[in-house]
């Protein structure tokens, strides 16, 4: 395997943890405060509106870098394929990374159906 292309795959990984990291992170901020209440409904706006202005640029910025990511892995895989190399043992790598990002999307739709929750029951508690 060309080293430029094990290079992106690496880095396609390590961005891809990176990523989810501090998705989770942001989502699972967003969960605790709506889960820790507010004292006042303009305060529990002013905050989890902060959160997730955090939350929606730090997905704008890794869908970014991810995106980057994988052009440039693309591009060196098709240079790689015009050079004649055989990339047979590309597929255990691309299926680890492929299991990997279906586990990342799990996981983050069960944090967000939980933020979700927390949210609605803390503005239900505001309609009391």
């Amino acid at each position: 395997m060309p080293a430029a292309l094990a290079a992106d795959l690496q880095k396609l990984q390590s961005d891809r943890a990176t990523m989810h990291a501090t998705i989770m992170a942001d989502i699972q901020k967003v969960a605790g405060d709506a889960q820790s209440g507010a004292s006042s409904k303009a305060t529990f706006k002013a905050t989890i509106q902060a959160d997730l202005q955090k939350l929606k640029a730090d997905l704008q910025s890794g869908h970014q870098t991810m995106q980057a990511d994988r052009q440039q892995a693309l591009q060196d895989l098709q240079a790689a394929k015009a050079a004649g190399v055989k990339l047979a043992q590309l597929k255990p790598q691309l299926q680890q990374l492929k299991q990997l990002w279906q586990q990342d999307k799990s996981d983050l739709r069960a944090d967000v159906q939980a933020a979700q929750q927390a949210l609605a029951a803390l503005r239900a508690s505001f309609h009391k």
